[in-house]
């Protein structure tokens, strides 16, 4: 057996990345990756603004609601009921950097991210 080849006769071998062509092949053969995301808040019952912010920030309802702020790592990091009308948010001496929310009425919710610079 040649060195950095396999019983099976092929190039490619563990710790062997000389052979590009035959890493080309192995990459068709797994599976495609989907990709899923956030997607921006089109549920004109709610909005958040302004994106980015500072710290603070309003959340606008039409209905009441309850308003979440998650890191990205998961965590809640803010839970609050939201009245109909404008509710000013208050997050400022946070870290910055992006969160992600969520606002829910009912049995209907909707998400989005959100700037803290």
């Amino acid at each position: 057996m040649a060195a950095g080849g396999n019983a099976s006769g092929g190039q490619l071998g563990v710790g062997n990345f000389a052979n590009s062509t035959s890493l080309a092949a192995m990459a068709n053969l797994c599976p495609a990756i989907v990709t899923t995301g956030i997607e921006e808040n089109t549920d004109d019952r709610f909005s958040v603004y302004p994106n980015p912010s500072s710290g603070s920030f309003y959340v606008k309802a039409d209905t009441e609601a309850t308003f979440e702020l998650v890191s990205i790592c998961g965590q809640t990091l803010l839970s609050v009921k939201v009245a109909p009308g404008e509710n000013l948010i208050d997050f400022s001496g946070k870290a910055s950097g992006a969160y992600l929310y969520r606002i829910a009425s009912g049995d209907s919710f909707t998400t989005g991210r959100l700037v803290i610079e």
